[in-house]
């Protein structure tokens, strides 16, 4: 079910950092907090109370919360992008460019998985790889 009142379909005013609602209301930044080591930011403050559609977006007697991190502005931008058909016809070439050394390395070579931790260990195992393509 596609709620008119998620977050998504609320407008981001990057400019301001606040979410306009569907009501037209405002909700500004109130807070800030960690999850897992990533700063998260905490919206609130429209004026729900009045507002007809209360139960449906926020629940009886509550307040529209939302929550969002540093990078609202830049996801939004991006997920406009890929819905243009600029953006589309941009993320196709993925399959040629990206996509077949991947494909590559896990069917032909076998690996379907790496048990080494980090990007270092990684690395040196996909200089392996490569080496025996080459």
């Amino acid at each position: 079910m596609d709620s008119p009142y998620t977050k998504v379909k609320f407008a981001y005013d990057e400019a301001n950092d606040q979410f306009i609602c569907t009501n037209g209301d405002v909700l500004v930044r109130k807070g800030e907090y960690r999850v897992k080591g990533k700063l998260q930011y905490s919206y609130s403050g429209a004026n729900c109370s009045k507002c007809p559609f209360q139960v449906e977006c926020a629940g009886k007697g509550k307040k529209k919360k939302i929550t969002s991190d540093e990078y609202e502005g830049e996801r939004r931008r991006m997920a406009a992008k890929m819905q243009s058909e600029a953006g589309k016809e941009e993320y196709k070439k993925r399959k040629a460019t990206v996509e077949w050394p991947f494909g590559n390395i896990k069917y032909n070579m076998k690996f379907r998985e790496f048990i080494t931790r980090g990007i270092a260990n990684v690395c040196m195992s996909l200089i392996w790889c490569a080496r025996r393509i080459i």
